[in-house]
């Protein structure tokens, strides 16, 4: 399926789960038999109320959320490492790689 045309449905204030409610309120009935998927901010307040109102709907996350997080992991497990490294061995350290695992590799 590819989305041919796009149509602005209903904007409301702020990004809050209560605006999203509303919002569902209003449309959520019609929407529960035609929407098929749904692609969103990931943030935790949306996924529950669009899990709640279209249950049956496919989830897309979009690809700067999901590098987004994954980067997050990445870095987090090089701290750890460095972490463990720096007790053992600290000169090993002294120049950081930081730059070497979030670099974009050339394609």
């Amino acid at each position: 399926m590819t989305l041919t045309a796009t149509k602005l449905l209903w904007s409301g204030e702020g990004r809050s789960r209560a605006t999203l409610i509303v919002f569902f309120r209003e449309h959520g009935a019609a929407l529960q038999e035609t929407v098929l998927g749904v692609c969103c901010d990931n943030r935790q307040p949306y996924i529950d109320v669009i899990r709640e109102y279209l249950p049956e709907a496919t989830w897309v996350f979009d690809k700067f959320h999901l590098i987004q997080h994954l980067l997050q992991a990445v870095d987090q497990v090089r701290r750890n490492e460095a972490r463990e490294l720096k007790k053992r061995n600290p000169e090993l350290l002294k120049r950081t790689t930081r730059h070497i695992w979030q670099k974009t590799p050339r394609t």
